[in-house]
């Protein structure tokens, strides 16, 4: 899952086991797709295998913010070979 993980972890919480969603090549994706395979292989090594997993994870939109979008933005930095538009996918 790309994104949606946060309607998804609703769902979840209203006693919902499936979801409608879009599967997509990750070729039609707006992104980094460099990212987007480094946090899907990275999320095993941080205990989520599931939306499960994220119900002892939610964080106010401050810590979103210092959590995710610098992990994203520290990251592209790192394996930088996208132009700054990628960026601000996360």
């Amino acid at each position: 899952m790309i994104d949606g993980h946060s309607r998804a972890f609703a769902a979840f919480e209203n006693g919902q086991n499936e979801i409608t969603a879009d599967f997509q090549k990750l070729d039609n994706i707006e992104g980094s797709h460099l990212l987007y395979e480094h946090i899907h292989k990275e999320g095993p090594n941080k205990g989520i295998w599931t939306i499960v997993d994220l119900a002892s994870r939610i964080v106010t939109p401050q810590e979103h913010h210092s959590l995710w979008i610098n992990y994203c933005t520290e990251w592209l930095e790192q394996h930088s070979e996208m132009d700054y538009s990628e960026k601000s996918t996360c």
